[in-house]
């Protein structure tokens, strides 16, 4: 295989400002016109966003949030999204591995992430990477009378369903 035939290198590093307009980009491409607006919003309020970039372009993007439920730090891919013309090359997957890093570098062990409930391919990419659906009660179990807190800080939208990983 030459220089010329080699497939183009994933890199996934810290989204940086000058990056804002191509990740609202892949935002409106990505998600319908709600999680659009969303998901371009919460790119401003803080940069915890990791992207892939092949060949100098922006590919994809997860958005990542910390959160505290009873003094306990919580990790959250809030956004996970990648332009249509990049899907099934192993991005989504990338990310998630490195959203996974991330979060271990800062102490925290329990990941969580919420799909729409008819999101199949985020339901099975999700679950293919260790991800376990968690159902209201079993919330409630975790996180007591916090639990509306824990939606609320999750961002969690009606017929979202809740996924979380262990690391």
């Amino acid at each position: 295989m030459g220089v010329r035939d080699m497939p183009p290198v994933l890199i996934i590093r810290d989204a940086e400002e000058s990056d804002r307009e191509a990740l609202k980009a892949i935002c409106r491409i990505s998600f319908d016109r709600l999680y659009a607006y969303y998901a371009s919003y919460s790119l401003d309020s803080s940069n915890n966003v990791l992207l892939g970039e092949m060949e100098g372009m922006v590919v994809g993007f997860a958005k990542l949030i910390l959160i505290r439920i009873h003094d306990r730090p919580l990790g959250n891919i809030l956004w996970l999204a990648v332009h249509p013309k990049f899907r099934r090359r192993g991005i989504a997957s990338a990310l998630i591995e490195a959203s996974a890093d991330y979060f271990r570098s800062h102490g925290i062990s329990d990941i969580y992430v919420s799909t729409r409930g008819d999101n199949t391919p985020a339901l099975e990419l999700f679950q293919g990477k260790g991800f376990n659906k968690v159902e209201f009660r079993r919330l409630m179990e975790i996180h007591g009378h916090k639990v509306i807190e824990f939606y609320f800080k999750m961002h969690v939208s009606p017929g979202e369903i809740v996924l979380m990983k262990t690391l």
